[in-house]
């Protein structure tokens, strides 16, 4: 069902409606006075202290009742952190009323204007409200009605020289989220940072949790002052079940179950959890650290189960003890104690009763000087508790240690998921990453029929873990040069090289696949390819001037006629056309003829050269034959054409008279 939305504001008017952010009432008090059951009362930024009426609660919510559906709340407005200051004996008293939530709200006490010298003089003082402030009471009204079904969330509470969060008589309570610290300092009742006391029984259900305490941090609560009926030190723990067994306004002992769950506990000068004479109490997954600070509680430990306390479940604790600390008691007549799957650390002084513990192994905090409690990867609490009790924590247990199975750390926070090591491939050519699934070839470049071909490729695991290597398919004309490797270890690499066979000339390609077990790429590919060039060769052309000469040519090529004792030569260009340097080993001559000159040795590929033939033309006469030139080339070895030429007599003069 819902009511109506109020607003308070630090600058707000208790003569406004209250209805609208702009019309907000100004004291907590006025809001207190007009909610009804589903009503919600949002706090915008201010501070808020109780000035009217000294020594009353800055917010007294008395025979106020919502039900299950429409509770009454009480919450800062989003965005808003509102200030409850109190030097008065609570900053809220919830007396005789139910369905009742606190959410959000910042509230602080008086032990800044308090000194230790102040309170010692006021230790016998129950009834001054400064030194006896505490932060949220839950209680009885003066016709004795219990408050019941009150949720606490969320709330931030310190510097309260009595207690935190107390509870009296009560039922159905929830504490959850809250942040306590620096309480209990100057109070003579006997205070603790988060307590429940005399818990009262609202029906009889034995089945459900009826108190629950969870996910708060309670910190550096203290007491200073003895406590009056006892006359020393008893207080100061961070949570409290007390007396629970003891008979209260009903006069019955508590039968409701209670649960103590997911809670951080530490630099506190009592135990950091307490269960007092109470019954049926659960407390599980709680992590506690160097607590029963005041040397007269050394001996409470972290987790003190004491008095006559029956059926009581210790699972799943960090329990770091102080310097010279206990650690877990179980004192008194105490009975049915089970304690299970609990780590203590930096004590031998523990009363162990249960199985599965994890003795002097440090859990692993990520920085516990700065209150930062979370495990480290490695730490032995991470899947080291039991999920018994899971479904009342709501707790969902992560593979905190990457075994694949997922189980409930012990403590109060639960390591995140860590994968399961698994391998990751990434192959490279050269220092050139290789995407898979690359259609873009590789190319190995060319090579002459004959010659080797290869290209290496290096394959990395940069996974976390091996990387197995289990076939490589290759295209036609390539191969593996060696074995192919089996396997490669995390964050290690090795290499593979592949060949194309330079037999046959041609262009090769196709895809490389590698298989091996990355998850998602599991049969890695890409394209290869490249080319196998013909074995180089000389390819000989003679020629004439310009006129190409076919080798074997019978029609003589005619150096033409010169007179004796003239000069009469040829000049013949040899070419090589071919791919490989042509070599000339030797020229033969018909008779007359002669190499003017030397014969070149060897032409380059697509380079020429001359030789030079002369007729001798001492003989007149007509001459001719076959040049053949010896080189190297595959088909034409003996280049061949015919040649000729003429030496006319020296021309004589011959007289006739007529």
């Amino acid at each position: 069902m819902a009511g109506n939305i109020y607003y308070v504001s630090g600058t707000g008017n208790d003569k406004n409606d209250g209805l609208k952010e702009g019309a907000a009432f100004r004291t907590l008090q006025k809001a207190a006075d007009v909610v009804k059951a589903g009503d919600t009362v949002y706090v915008m930024n201010g501070t808020y202290e109780q000035s009217k009426y000294p020594n009353t609660p800055v917010l007294n919510i008395s025979q106020k009742h919502g039900t299950e559906d429409a509770p009454i709340t009480f919450k800062a407005l989003p965005g808003h952190n509102p200030v409850i200051k109190s030097t008065n004996f609570q900053a809220i008293n919830i007396a005789g009323s139910s369905y009742i939530v606190i959410e959000g709200l910042t509230m602080v006490g008086a032990n800044d204007q308090i000194t230790l010298e102040y309170a010692k003089s006021q230790q016998n003082n129950l009834n001054n409200p400064l030194t006896n402030g505490a932060g949220i009471y839950i209680q009885p009204d003066k016709s004795n009605n219990s408050s019941h079904h009150i949720t606490i969330r969320g709330n931030t509470i310190t510097k309260f020289p009595a207690g935190g969060i107390s509870t009296k008589e009560a039922d159905y309570i929830i504490i959850e989220n809250n942040t306590v610290s620096e309480t209990c300092w100057y109070s003579p009742w006997g205070s603790n940072a988060i307590t429940t006391l005399n818990n009262r029984n609202l029906d009889n259900n034995t089945t459900d949790y009826k108190i629950i305490i969870r996910n708060n941090v309670s910190f550096n609560n203290y007491t200073y002052i003895p406590w009056w009926e006892a006359g020393r030190i008893t207080e100061g723990h961070g949570i409290m079940i007390d007396a629970a067994n003891s008979l209260g306004l009903d006069n019955q002992p508590y039968k409701g179950k209670i649960l103590i769950a997911n809670n951080i506990s530490y630099n506190n000068g009592g135990a950091g959890i307490q269960v007092f004479k109470s019954s049926n109490v659960d407390v599980v997954n709680n992590t506690t650290y160097q607590n029963s600070q005041h040397p007269e509680l050394k001996a409470s430990g972290e987790i003190l189960i004491s008095g006559a306390s029956d059926n009581v479940n210790v699972v799943n604790n960090i329990m770091y003890a102080g310097n010279n600390g206990n650690s877990y008691v179980v004192g008194g007549s105490a009975t049915n104690i089970k304690a299970d799957y609990n780590l203590i650390y930096n004590t031998s002084n523990y009363n162990k009763k249960g199985t599965n513990f994890i003795l002097g192994k440090d859990p692993g905090f990520v920085n516990a000087a700065a209150r930062n409690f979370a495990l480290k990867s490695g730490s032995a609490a991470i899947d080291a508790g039991s999920n018994a009790f899971n479904n009342v924590t709501g707790r969902t247990p992560h593979d905190g240690d990457g075994n694949g199975t997922a189980v409930v750390d012990i403590g109060a926070y639960e390591a995140p998921n860590i994968k399961s090591p698994t391998p990751e491939i990434q192959v490279l050519n050269g220092t050139v990453d290789i995407a898979d699934g690359t259609t873009t070839a590789i190319n190995f470049g060319d090579a002459i029929a004959g010659n080797t071909l290869t290209k290496t490729f290096t394959i990395k695991n940069t996974g976390t873990a091996a990387l197995n290597l289990s076939n490589l398919k290759l295209p036609n004309g390539f191969s593996l040069v060696g074995t192919l490797p089996t396997s490669v270890a995390a964050n290690a690499s090795t290499t593979i090289t592949v060949a194309l066979n330079t037999t046959t000339p041609g262009t090769y390609g196709g895809t490389l696949i590698l298989s091996n077990n990355d998850i998602d790429e599991g049969t890695f590919d890409f394209a290869i390819s490249g080319t196998v060039k013909p074995v180089p060769t000389p390819e000989i052309q003679v020629l004439n001037g310009t006129v190409d000469i076919a080798d074997g040519t019978t029609t003589a090529i005619n150096f033409g006629d010169a007179i004796a004792g003239n000069t009469l030569t040829k000049t013949f260009t040899i070419k090589n056309t071919g791919t490989a340097a042509l070599n000339l080993s030797n020229l033969k001559l018909p008779n007359g003829f002669s190499l003017v000159g030397t014969l070149p040795t060897s032409v380059a590929a697509n380079a020429s050269t001359t030789i030079t033939v002369a007729l001798n033309t001492t003989t007149p006469g007509t001459y001719g034959g076959t040049l053949i030139l010896s080189n190297n080339d595959i088909d034409e070895g003996t280049f061949d054409f015919a040649i000729s030429g003429t030496v006319k007599p020296v021309p004589t003069p011959e007289i006739q008279v007529l």
